[in-house]
């Protein structure tokens, strides 16, 4: 029999959730995509694909956007793992 590998599976991250948490920041202040434009000198087709799920955008974009938010970066991708938890990673 073989040994068992000491490694877990690691899960899929929940980009869903972490476009779900910026729209709702977003909306929750009132911010237009233009807004977010002028704040964060990223393009507004780039900020309107990471919303509608186009693309993931870099860790720069979500650095910039979670500063536009008002919201620390590390509250945005906590919902990366809010499907599953990170208990047991190091």
């Amino acid at each position: 029999m073989p040994e068992p590998s000491p490694y877990r599976p690691i899960p899929d991250a929940d980009y869903d959730a972490l476009r779900a948490a910026f729209e709702k920041h977003r909306k929750d202040q009132q911010l237009s995509f233009d807004a977010l434009v002028r704040m964060t000198g990223i393009a507004r087709s780039s900020i309107i694909d990471i919303a509608q799920g186009r693309t993931r955008g870099s860790l720069e974009s979500w650095h910039r956007l979670a500063h536009a938010l008002d919201v620390p970066l590390a509250d945005l991708m906590r919902q990366l793992c809010a499907d599953h938890g990170t208990e047991g990673t190091s």
